[in-house]
């Protein structure tokens, strides 16, 4: 069992929105086996969207606006010297 939590912040709907489309699939090395919650046909691109499977009932919350963040870092970089002989 794997439990999710995807923040709607990160997925992009329009407002009033209550149906959503969603899968879930698994493929099992020791069967060489795929399963999928939703079926999706064996000729299908990688992103089968007519495929999905839709949920229902799942109101977000309005949406907040955009979105930004900053996030500072710091780089540095050093280097030194050496003598070969010692100094006396």
């Amino acid at each position: 069992m794997a439990e999710f939590a995807i923040p709607f912040c990160s997925i992009r709907y329009q407002d009033g929105v209550d149906e959503w489309g969603i899968n879930f699939s698994r493929f099992s090395l020791l069967q060489n086996e795929k399963s999928a919650w939703a079926p999706v046909p064996d000729n299908s691109n990688p992103l089968p969207w007519p495929s999905l499977g839709h949920y229902n009932g799942i109101k977000p919350p309005p949406k907040l606006g955009t979105r930004f963040s900053i996030i500072p870092f710091l780089s540095g970089q050093g280097s030194e010297d050496i003598d070969e002989a010692p100094s006396e």
